[in-house]
């Protein structure tokens, strides 16, 4: 019985091939992560980072000179498209709705959802464009067809510099 471990289970084909689909397995993966890391992928470290540790890296950055997003303020602004696109497709009392780009070109975000002049929300939809105005910075009536009101709202401060 002079067999050492490895050469006992070398001997073994069912158990070699258990190893050996494990280890291909291993170097496939290990194969995607390099090539992720060589396609400048950040979004591991992204999943690693909160928003808080975002801005103060950026902020303890002597030479980073722009704008800085208020990760706080976005997540409102996302919430409040979020609303208006269920709305547009969920009542028949909208009749579009414009959500505009994040930049940090701009400080403040807007989203704009039509309606009918004369309209009746309830329920859910109500919730909902209550939720919205709770959400804005501001928020802006203005009638853009005879039968069409524009209800704009506003989040200000998005990026500071």
């Amino acid at each position: 019985m002079g067999k050492n471990f490895k050469d006992h289970v070398e001997s073994q084909d069912w158990l070699k091939e258990i190893i050996d689909s494990a280890k291909e397995k291993t170097e496939s993966e290990l194969e995607r992560k390099i090539e992720k890391l060589k396609r400048g992928s950040m979004e591991d470290v992204f999943d690693l980072l909160t928003d808080g540790d975002i801005v103060k890296i950026l902020t303890n950055i002597d030479s980073f000179q722009g704008s800085i997003a208020d990760f706080s303020k976005v997540q409102r602004f996302k919430k409040i498209a979020q609303s208006a696109q269920w709305l547009d497709a969920n009542s028949l009392e909208v009749v579009g709705c414009i959500i505009g780009q994040i930049s940090s070109n701009q400080p403040n975000a807007i989203v704009s959802l039509d309606i009918r002049r004369l309209s009746n929300f309830r329920a859910a939809q109500l919730s909902a464009l209550t939720a919205m105005f709770a959400l804005a910075d501001n928020v802006f009536f203005s009638g853009i067809k005879d039968s069409v009101i524009r209800i704009s709202y506003g989040i200000e401060g998005v990026y500071s510099e």
